[in-house]
């Protein structure tokens, strides 16, 4: 509703409240000092109109930590297939900010490189060019106004891991900022892989044994043509080892477990003569850095044998 109030004024004359606009004048002295849920639109106040004492992100960037609340996970495309993934929504506190973000859809990251995740508090993805650096190479410095949502590495063709630092509320994370979730490998922890073995007739000495078939690869990390599984990331991985064989001859054999093409103690079984078929199993832990990679082999120390009915397995243990 407007008020319009006439007065006629000359010059020297003191002019008084309730000549300019009284109405005005008795909602100020109600307002001043008395403000409460009835006299304020939603939204109308903003917090860079209040005091340091009572400014919640002020507050809050003094007294607490940058963390990630809900969501802002990386969800790979086609099975970690490719160089291809989205960043789902979440919501994260930045700079004392409560920061909404929606999905990230269908980033194509760059091949062979670690590339760092950040994100400011306007809400700002940054994912490329200083973000990316050699595998392996020092992470870039974390820029005022950000957090570091994630780490991703690839080789030349898909995504090898995805590490989210997220660890304990006032503890310094692997990817340079403090954030308050649970560490948790999204690739690593989840790798696990069985192979099973087709009749196979190595010769004398040191084979591979040449499990072809998988049953499951949930990172793509073991080859059916190399027969070689590949660390996602760095870690401790157990394994398991099998096969049945047929001997007539005497002989000695011995499974294990080769790593970077390095012989490892495996389990020997003698074989004598007129011996058929018999099972051989072995089990082991490594620590594999990230990329290194290890093999099944078989060991003869004459002749040659008929290998089948097999697996060889593996997963990740921890950090």
């Amino acid at each position: 509703m407007q008020y319009n109030r006439n007065f006629d004024f000359t010059s020297g004359q003191v002019i008084v409240a309730d000549q300019v606009d009284l109405e005005l004048n008795t909602v100020a002295s109600v307002l001043n000092g008395n403000i409460d849920t009835d006299n304020l639109a939603n939204g109308s106040v903003t917090v860079e109109k209040m005091s340091s004492g009572s400014n919640p992100e002020t507050r809050f960037v003094e007294t607490g930590d940058d963390f990630v609340y809900s969501g802002l996970t990386l969800d790979p495309a086609s099975g970690w297939t490719n160089l291809v993934a989205s960043i789902t929504a979440g919501v994260s506190y930045v700079s004392g900010r409560r920061v909404s973000t929606v999905t990230q859809s269908n980033h194509t990251f760059t091949a062979s490189k670690d590339t760092y995740i950040d994100m400011d508090y306007n809400g700002t993805f940054y994912m490329s060019g200083a973000n990316e650096v050699a595998l392996g190479a020092a992470a870039p410095a974390l820029q005022s106004g950000r957090i570091r949502i994630a780490l991703v590495k690839t080789d030349a063709t898909k995504i090898t891991a995805v590490l989210t630092g997220r660890i304990v509320a006032g503890a310094q994370s692997e990817l340079g900022t403090i954030i308050a979730r649970p560490i948790k490998i999204t690739a690593a922890n989840e790798a696990k892989f069985c192979a099973w073995l087709n009749d196979y007739t190595p010769g004398s000495a040191t084979s591979v044994l040449q499990y072809n078939n998988e049953k499951w690869d949930t990172t793509n990390s073991y080859s059916t043509s190399t027969y070689k599984f590949v660390a996602p990331v760095s870690g401790f991985y157990h394994f398991d080892m099998s096969s049945r064989f047929d001997s007539s001859v005497a002989t000695t054999a011995e499974l294990f477990v080769r790593k970077n093409g390095t012989t490892w103690n495996g389990m020997t079984v003698y074989y004598y003569t007129g011996a058929s078929m018999q099972d051989l199993m072995y089990s082991t832990d490594f620590y594999l850095p990230a990329g290194e990679y290890v093999e099944p082999c078989v060991w003869l120390s004459t002749g040659s044998r008929t290998y089948g009915r097999g697996s060889f397995s593996g997963h990740f243990i921890g950090q």
